[in-house]
């Protein structure tokens, strides 16, 4: 194609030969020809009039110069396709994907230069250009939005980073907060006060504030000649094609673009000299900012009162994690260098392990301890005395369960209560729980085994679950079932209703949500990757057609009657898990997830496939520890049950056998550390008690 173009000797159609070659070595890394075709491109539309065209060439010249470490030509070339972007003012009005990359190359060669600040600066204002993208987007479905989002998260992830290498921890924070917006399309539609914060903008300090002041003044004025030029060429070619110099504005025209070109060196001189005249002091932290963010997560724990709670937000980034700590003091972030691909494959092997009954998951446990507790990271802990850790998660560590890491002596659960925190949770933590004496419970669950049609009509086996009808005799004291759990020898430790099998069908469990503050399911749950309609929870009732509850039922026609309800515990398996991906690459939401969006105040969910009697055991002992103890929070109840399930029958003073040395077992080529199984204490290991995790409000 290139050989025919030249042939015809048509530039603009050259041009676009030559971006396009450029464009396939670039995508297979080869930077040498990318630039060569790219630097084509570039001196052909310089001879053109079209300055979009050049703009467009030279930004993707910016990007191979980045990529090939020619930092200081890119810087150059960026400065010069700025100017063109200035003089075109859809930038600022409309959605322009092109000016935000162009913006994003700006942070990222400076950070490369070591010009962190100014890195900054510019990161602030490529996600905020991507925020107004974003607001120009809400009234696109819930898909559209969210898989924009996530092919924009990366300037989100390093502006946070850059912020808390610089000590500016909160604001960090704000920016982390715009990027875990998952459910954005809910609130748009339940609280218009919390979408506009999310779609708002980063705050800049004094001296962003400063130079983006200066930036505008002089690129506006770039902007009003630039589209004067283009009215009086438009009508010059329009009318005057033939004899151009007759063009009785010509002089007007002659004159705008000698200001055009002042005004061009003016802004370029301003970017050569930003980084001297804004960003050479000393750097900002928190504590010396004048103009500072206030932490959101430090104050709600002064506002709620929550002195030994920490608040951890961790943020992974492609070659390090962020671990940002609120106390009611201080506001601190650290950091860990690890890539994100070895984070994922501990995090991996952690999870195998805890799924395991014989293999001992400590020391991989260990691995991710130490991961995430750096040693200023401890002492934040002990500053404050903490009891709690309160985790707001993101990538793969959303599936971990923090109780189960090991410190090197004991399970992170004998030390501290743990809770999960997601944005949709956000809005109820300062609500005051019911009290104890006032909680009734809606009690459903499946015992019996069911074979429906499951995915892709294929029939799909639910075996028996014959501990569920003694957990909810456990846990539910409805005088209508007190023949059946007479038969366990068990009284409910709350009153209220209970339906199994055959009685749990869709429009009774429908009809009493809302009713009760805590709802209490124990069933199966069928997680398949694919879309909403495809993964589901077991019903009971004797219609076979009707015993699924899908995620798009729970979304559509359930999850409105879970507004305000104090505890929803889905005793089941891998309710706390994401159902894949859509086509769009969205995550699809858990069962978990979708009703902390839709109001539930405290979910207690699972990240596997649980054993039922100890599951049996665990939600028993978690209830009684609630009544029993009405001082202590639910994420105190949730330890109390964890730990007794960890000790079994010993006493105080006495050692496990588990704990008393590790074996392995495999072959030469593979060896795992061996779990020994205890008589006195049958559900020690992770897998029994650590796959439920409470998230939400958690007092």
């Amino acid at each position: 194609a290139l050989q025919i173009v030249k042939a015809f000797n048509s530039p603009s159609t050259l041009d676009s030969v030559n971006s396009s070659l450029g464009s396939i070595y670039y995508e297979k890394n080869d930077w040498k020809n990318a630039e060569i075709y790219y630097q084509q491109s570039v001196d052909i539309s310089r001879k053109t009039p079209q300055q979009t065209y050049l703009a467009m060439n030279l930004l993707n010249l910016v990007k191979v110069k980045y990529e090939s470490k020619k930092y200081d030509e890119a810087l150059s070339l960026a400065n010069e396709s700025l100017i063109f972007f200035q003089s075109n003012e859809n930038y600022k009005t409309q959605v322009d994907i092109h000016y935000t990359d162009l913006i994003n190359l700006f942070a990222q060669i400076h950070n490369a230069k070591g010009n962190r600040r100014l890195a900054i600066f510019y990161g602030k204002q490529a996600v905020n250009a991507i925020q107004r993208e974003r607001q120009q987007l809400k009234n696109l479905d819930q898909e559209s939005q969210s898989g924009y989002l996530k092919k924009n998260e990366k300037p989100y992830r390093r502006l946070a980073g850059w912020l808390i290498a610089e000590g500016r921890v909160a604001e960090a924070e704000q920016v982390l907060q715009m990027l875990k917006e998952e459910e954005l399309s809910k609130f748009l539609r339940r609280d218009d006060k919390v979408a506009r914060e999310l779609l708002g903008k980063v705050n800049l300090d004094k001296d962003e504030q400063a130079a983006l002041k200066k930036f505008d003044e002089i690129s506006g004025e770039i902007t009003a000649i630039g589209k004067r030029i283009e009215e009086l060429e438009a009508e010059k070619n329009e009318k005057y094609r033939e004899n151009p110099e007759e063009f009785p504005k010509l002089a007007e025209l002659e004159e705008l673009e000698k200001k055009l070109a002042a005004a061009n060196a003016t802004f370029d001189k301003f970017l050569e000299d930003l980084k001297g005249k804004y960003f050479a002091k000393k750097t900002t932290t928190d504590e010396n900012n004048p103009t500072k963010v206030v932490s959101t997560t430090r104050a709600l724990l002064n506002d709620i009162k929550q002195p030994k709670t920490v608040i951890v937000s961790t943020i992974i980034e492609e070659k390090r994690l962020n671990l940002i700590v609120s106390t009611t003091k201080v506001n601190h972030a650290h950091t860990v260098d690890i890539k994100e691909e070895k984070l994922n494959e501990i995090v991996n092997e952690f999870r195998q392990a805890l799924q395991d009954p014989n293999v001992d998951p400590r020391e991989s446990g260990k691995k991710l301890y130490d991961i995430l507790f750096p040693e200023g990271l401890k002492k934040d802990l002990k500053g404050v005395d903490a009891d709690t850790i309160v985790w707001s998660l993101d990538g793969i560590l959303r599936y971990v369960p923090m109780a189960a890491l090991w410190d090197g002596d004991t399970y992170l659960v004998e030390r501290y209560s743990q809770a999960v925190i997601t944005l949709a949770s956000r809005q109820n933590l300062k609500d005051e729980p019911t009290a104890r004496k006032n909680l009734k419970a809606l009690g459903v669950g499946v015992s019996k085994e069911a074979n429906i049609m499951g995915l892709d009509n294929e029939p799909q086996n639910f075996p028996a679950l014959s501990a569920v009808p003694e957990e909810l005799c456990s846990v539910i004291n409805d005088p209508k079932k007190s023949v059946l759990c007479d038969k366990f020898k068990r009284t409910g430790v709350i009153g209220g209703v209970s339906f199994l099998d055959e009685e749990f069908t869709y429009q009774r469990f429908k009809t009493y949500l809302g009713i009760y503050p805590i709802v209490h399911i124990a069933s199966h749950f069928s997680l398949n990757p694919g879309n909403e309609g495809t993964s589901f929870l077991l019903l009971g009732g004797e219609n076979n057609a009707e015993r699924k509850l899908t995620l798009r039922q729970l979304n559509e026609e359930i999850a409105g009657k879970l507004n305000g309800t104090e505890i929803l515990t889905l005793s089941a398996c891998n309710t706390g898990m994401s159902a894949g991906t859509k086509s769009s690459g969205e995550e699809i939401e858990s069962f978990a997830a979708i009703a902390q969006t839709h109001g539930a105040k405290t979910v207690i969910s699972s990240l596997w496939s649980v054993a039922d009697p100890s599951t049996r055991d665990l939600m028993s002992e978690f209830y009684k520890q609630l009544q029993i103890n009405p001082t202590i929070g639910k994420v105190q109840a949730m330890r109390n049950a964890q730990i007794a399930l960890l000790n079994g029958n010993y006493k105080t003073g006495e050692t496990p056998i588990w704990r008393r040395g590790v074996e392995t077992f495999g072959n030469e080529n593979k060896t795992q550390p061996k779990f020994n199984t205890d008589e006195k204490a049958p559900f020690a290991h992770p897998y029994y008690w650590s796959p439920f995790v409470l998230i939400g409000n958690w007092k």
